[in-house]
């Protein structure tokens, strides 16, 4: 999916949208197992990313001062903190798909899961423009990044990073994390985060590439094995820049997953010839109106990633989207 380019003005009224939003309410309102309607705290994150890396690229003095007070107010507001936990979450018990593929069902796992995507984003778009931050800025905004990490990004990739199935966005939430020890410039955070990530793709990630749980979900499958590529491709560039050697078995079961977005791209019946090892899920669609047979919208970045991280072209001229 194309980022609709704004004016800084359209961009900073996006951003000022998000600050202190009901986004509990707003999911319970519009959302359901199958489908979630984040555009009203994703988009603003996209345009955050989109001003910060404006001003930083263009040396734009102006244009740093005014998203550095963004990424304040988002943090003096304490945007999104009143989302539940997920040990709160939890506690009330119930499964997304209502655990027997109902499409209709409430998550109240995403409500949380969104909320530390989130928190993730913002925290990536606040380090790029630290070193322009007064003392006091970066004090509050480790305030609201503290309380981002001990509510939300913690806790959700202790839980995630242990999945026996399934790989999705922000790695099962390590991303986050990654993020978060780049602002605290916590090396030993960032080490031991990759390793984490690291054995969870091992789980997951079989041989041919294929992801489990997520490359079988229903006429959704492909969308899904997409998203949760596209989050490996990042880590491993990410454990570069990091100065950690992915391990050499991970970077193959994840370049045979990049390489299995051509055979979808191309013909994603031949994406679906592979058995489920599973036979079937409890988290998804098999209704063909449901289907998103093309790359996921949220895979930002995937062919550049795909080239980096591990050396292969994916084809998205062709892809359906």
């Amino acid at each position: 999916m194309l980022l609709d380019i704004k004016s800084d003005e359209e961009a900073e009224d996006i951003i000022k949208s998000v600050i202190g939003f009901d986004w509990v309410t707003e999911h319970a309102k519009n959302s359901n197992s199958l489908s979630v309607k984040h555009q009203k705290i994703s988009v603003p994150a996209r345009q955050l990313f989109v001003l910060a890396q404006r001003a930083v690229s263009e040396n734009d003095a102006p244009l740093k001062s005014t998203t550095t007070k963004l990424l304040v107010d988002i943090a003096d507001a304490n945007t999104l903190l009143e989302t539940p936990s997920i040990k709160e979450i939890r506690s009330k018990g119930g499964r997304c798909y209502a655990g027997s593929n109902d499409t209709t069902a409430v998550c109240k796992f995403h409500v949380t899961q969104f909320a530390t995507q989130f928190g993730g984003n913002f925290l990536i778009a606040a380090s790029l423009l630290k070193a322009d931050m007064s003392a006091d800025q970066q004090f509050r905004i480790t305030q609201y990044a503290d309380a981002l990490h001990k509510k939300f990004i913690h806790p959700m990739f202790i839980e995630m990073h242990q999945q026996k199935t399934q790989f999705s966005q922000m790695a099962n939430g390590g991303i986050n994390v990654l993020a978060y020890a780049f602002w605290k410039n916590d090396e030993d955070l960032a080490r031991d985060t990759l390793a984490k990530i690291f054995a969870n793709i091992d789980r997951v990630f079989m041989d041919d590439g294929y992801i489990k749980g997520t490359s079988f979900r229903g006429v959704r499958g492909f969308w899904y094995h997409s998203y949760g590529t596209n989050s490996a491709l990042t880590v491993i560039a990410l454990a570069d820049l990091w100065n950690v050697k992915t391990p050499d078995h991970i970077y193959h079961k994840v370049k045979k997953a990049t390489e299995l977005l051509n055979i979808g791209i191309n013909n994603v019946d031949d994406f679906y010839a592979r058995p489920d090892p599973d036979v079937t899920q409890y988290n998804a669609s098999y209704d063909e109106k449901d289907s998103r047979h093309h790359l996921h919208q949220m895979a930002i970045g995937i062919a550049q990633l795909a080239k980096i991280a591990v050396g292969v072209e994916v084809n998205i001229k062709d892809d359906r989207h």
